[in-house]
């Protein structure tokens, strides 16, 4: 995540950090093209996104540990 938190700070519309930054969300404002007085406040969020739930005959959806039906 640092690697992330450095291209927004990098970006040439980056003005500085915003309010909040915790090890689960940073915020920074931007100005926006060709208007330096209008802010653009951003919030990142990253999130985990697991592996795809395989599926089984007739599409029904497998949990992979149990191999039954999710409900």
């Amino acid at each position: 995540m640092p690697k992330a938190v450095a291209k927004f700070r990098d970006h040439s519309n980056y003005r500085r950090d915003g309010w909040h930054s915790t090890d689960e969300l940073h915020d920074f404002v931007f100005h926006a093209n060709g208007d330096m007085s209008r802010e653009i406040k951003m919030a990142f969020l990253p999130f985990h996104l697991p592996k795809r739930v395989r599926t089984g005959p007739a599409g029904r959806r497998h949990n992979s540990s149990t191999h039954g039906p999710v409900r």
